[in-house]
């Protein structure tokens, strides 16, 4: 670590992952610069990426809270982002606001400050350093709101294409004595006006109409991305005005990567350099700061500085926060021991005085936290320490894997009225009613640390299951949601087709799918009367018919197919899979071939597209054996896809529908890869199959049941090999349904909310008394779910089941 009160040329930072994002698939521009992106899911809102609180935006003489959503979609356009006031006191909403243009990421920054239009009440300012505006893509903006309009009171462009202007913002006081709040202004990606190089700047505003320019201070070197993070230093240089500190955590120091840097300036112009800082290699120091005032009783004012990715007790990534004296350092660290890459110091706070002691307190976030001894990962935490005397007063677990708790932090409000100071916390990854990714934002008790009130996104990835069966009506598929336990609607599909197996699966299932992106493909199974498959596209009300598939086999079997559907090639677009259900005739028992579809584009004769035929394959011939010598006689046949083996690629899993329980792996070009016998042939009697990381080891497993005899659900990596639980050092093995011989049907899906799929199966065989189920890998019923019958209204035998755990909710 160095510090310094001489100038040195600025070495400022290279993202904004400091307090508002990352930059992530980013292509060069026609301007020389990478587009401006947040790392967060195209899918889901983050709410809670950016708190503020503090100010009185209503006037009633208690504090408010803003926070903000800046993923949320619009109508369909990506990133467009959103921005909530809520009241201080119960929790109204007070204000919102939803930003204008795709991939503009209104509210990547917010802050409530003072008084800018003379009405006694404190004014909202928001980023959205994506905006394109007439200087350029991603030039910037901000905009001022004052309470009850939704119009904004002010406005200011950025001045320079993908500069980023609105990156960060913070109130400042009254730098020109005008009576009005001056704000303090990031623009990242700016160029010097000397050397053009693209160093970054920070901007004084005056708060009244038209936000003229006090000043400005730009970096000196390329790249240095000046202005990344901005906020209020309290008054350093004892002159009576407030300094300003500018920083960032990625900032190299000569050829130490993500060093950090920060720099304390004085508050009038020419903004003056005060004191500098700069990290050591990849301690991203200044990934967050804020004042603090007088901690150390030296009658001067202090700052706090995040390390994020600073070294702890050997521990990289571990994190810790200075509190930036006049006379020393004061280190602040997790008090549970340090975690590697937990990003203890991610965020940062003035907490206000909560202990009682004359001295302000310290709130600190750690987003990739894991909780002790809990298996969760990155739920994250926040913890509050007596500024003075450095003690832990709290702290508060994340309540989920990937909920990222502590991503921002602030205090200043007193929620329950009870005299002692409440902070803020944003969680921008937390699920929230069942959408991963909503975000949430959390009013903690100052006392004690418990949730006073949980604010969420509306936007996230939801688990639906879908179940097929037969009814007076039909043949219906219906939707479950919450749990996976409550009916949302049914669509009637296979119209005059007649009673018969059914079979189910989803395409473009993937990682950050768009609305309407995700489809259902279903076709009569065992039993059925052609091959047609019918592709429906998911949608929160309804499923709506797209188009209908007609395999041709070479065979010319004309029966009955099974589904399924995975991305074969990488290109995000899932391939539609169709498998023979039955036997090509009763003398060819053992054949079963597999026919891969391709997605083709929408044209005047197809306005919904279609699927055409890429690839044919035989899985089983006429008079195989296994490895084992065991006749397979395989009478149809069912797939799933996935990549169960090392690679960059998907393989097709098939085993049969009736036979013996084989399963094999088929590379995407139908090669063999694996075998193995999943059961005794004496105990079981074909299979049902689904893939799934059940374990969350990151690898996907094969699970497996018997369509035919006791169902007991097993689990396999791709080369044939048993999953061992590391939990239990015992390999996947348990009954799903004790009472029935007469098989299962499986797929799996994280129905809580835990990141890691659960495995889901119902009898098969029948319908009407068809009860799902949720298991852990080690056959333990899933907690919090209710089983349920999807079709106590069924007319015949035909249940089918299809799941996903990336539904797009709005």
């Amino acid at each position: 670590m160095m510090i310094a009160s001489m100038t040195p040329k600025r070495l400022l930072a290279a993202s904004l992952l400091a307090a508002f994002g990352t930059f992530a698939g980013a292509l060069p521009t026609a301007y020389g610069a990478t587009p401006f992106r947040l790392d967060c899911n195209p899918s889901a809102d983050t709410a809670g990426w950016a708190v503020d609180a503090g100010r009185d935006f209503d006037g009633d003489g208690v504090a408010d809270v803003a926070f903000s959503a800046p993923c949320a979609r619009r109508r369909g356009r990506r990133h467009v982002g959103t921005v909530r006031v809520v009241s201080g006191a119960g929790g109204k909403t007070l204000f919102k606001k939803r930003g204008r243009q795709e991939l503009e990421y209104f509210g990547a920054a917010v802050a409530l400050v003072g008084d800018m239009d003379g009405d006694g009440r404190a004014e909202l300012v928001v980023g959205a350093p994506g905006h394109d505006g007439p200087a350029g893509p991603d030039s910037g903006m901000i905009r001022v709101f004052r309470y009850g309009a939704s119009r904004a009171i002010r406005r200011r462009r950025g001045r320079q294409p993908h500069g980023e202007f609105g990156a960060s913002i913070a109130g400042i006081g009254d730098v020109n004595r005008d009576g009005t709040e001056d704000i303090l202004v990031g623009a990242p990606g700016e160029r010097s006006a000397s050397t053009s190089k693209r160093t970054g700047r920070a901007y004084v505003l005056s708060g009244r109409r038209g936000l003229r320019i006090l000043g400005s201070v730009e970096g000196t070197r390329r790249d240095q991305r000046f202005g990344t993070l901005v906020r209020a230093a309290g008054d350093i240089d004892g002159d009576g005005f407030t300094d300003i500190l500018v920083s960032s955590e990625k900032t190299p120091v000569g050829s130490i990567p993500k060093a950090g840097y920060v720099e304390i300036l004085s508050g009038t112009p020419p903004f003056d350099r005060i004191r500098w800082r700069s990290g050591t290699k990849n301690e991203r120091l200044g990934a967050s700061g804020d004042a603090i005032g007088d901690i150390d009783g030296d009658l001067v004012e202090d700052v706090l500085l995040g390390v994020p990715g600073g070294t702890v007790e050997g521990v990289s990534g571990a994190g810790y926060v200075l509190a930036d004296t006049a006379a020393a350092s004061v280190v602040f660290r997790d008090p549970f021991g340090p975690q590697p890459g937990a990003r203890f110091g991610q965020a940062v706070a003035n907490a206000g005085d909560v202990d009682g002691d004359g001295f302000a307190d310290v709130i600190i976030g750690a987003p990739y936290a894991d909780p002790q001894p809990s298996s969760v990962l990155d739920a994250g935490s926040v913890f509050l320490f007596s500024g003075f005397s450095q003690r832990l007063l709290w702290a508060a677990p994340g309540p989920m894997t990937g909920a990222r708790t502590g991503w921002a932090v602030s205090g200043g409000i007193d929620y329950d009225a009870d005299g002692v100071t409440d902070l803020v916390v944003g969680s921008p990854g937390a699920t929230a009613r069942g959408r991963r990714g909503a975000g949430t934002v959390t009013v903690h008790s100052g006392t004690d640390g418990r949730v006073l009130k949980t604010f969420s996104g509306i936007g996230g990835l939801s688990t639906r299951l879908y179940a097929a069966g037969h009814t007076k009506r039909g043949t219906v598929i219906r939707s479950f949601a919450r749990g996976t336990v409550r009916l949302r609607h049914e669509t009637k599909a296979l119209a005059g087709k007649g009673p018969r197996a059914l079979s189910m699966a989803i395409l473009n299932d993937v990682p950050s799918p768009k609305p309407g992106q995700m489809l259902l493909a279903i076709a009569g199974g065992s039993g059925g009367r052609s091959p047609t498959i019918e592709v429906y596209r998911l949608r929160s009300r309804s499923e709506s018919k797209l188009l209908s598939v007609e395999p041709t086999f070479a065979s010319g079997y004309r029966g009955g197919v099974n589904v399924a559907a995975g991305d074969l090639d990488g290109d995000d677009e899932s391939e539609l899979i169709a498998v023979q259900a039955d036997a090509t005739s009763a003398g060819s028992l053992g054949r079963v071939d597999v026919l891969v579809f391709e997605r083709t584009p929408e044209d005047r004769t197809h306005p919904f597209g279609g699927y055409a035929q890429t690839l044919a394959f035989s899985a089983f011939q006429v008079g195989d054996v296994t490895t084992g010598g065991v006749p397979i006689e395989a009478d149809g046949g069912r797939a799933a896809v996935g990549d169960v083996l090392p690679g960059r690629t998907a393989e097709i899993v098939v085993v049969p529908a009736t036979g013996a329980p084989v399963v094999r792996v088929f590379s995407a070009g139908g090669v063999l890869l694996a075998e193995w016998l999943a059961y005794d042939p004496s105990e079981a009697e074909g299979l049902n199959v689904a893939v799934a990381d059940i374990d969350g080891d990151g690898e996907t497993d094969i699970i497996t049941v018997p369509a035919q005899g006791q169902p007991v659900v097993r689990a396999f990596h791709g080369d044939g090999t048993p999953v061992v639980l590391a939990a239990t050092k015992q390999p996947v093995s348990f009954v799903a349904f004790p009472a029935t011989t007469s098989g299962a049907t499986v797929t799996a899906a994280d129905v809580d909310y835990d990141a890691i799929p659960e495995i889901i199966t119902a009898p098969a065989g029948t319908t009407a008394n068809a009860v799902i189920r949720a298991f852990e890998a080690d056959g333990t019923a899933v907690r919090g779910f209710t089983s349920y019958q999807p079709f106590a209204d069924a007319t015949s035998v035909g249940l089918a089941l299809a799941a996903t755990d990336r539904f797009v909710n709005k």
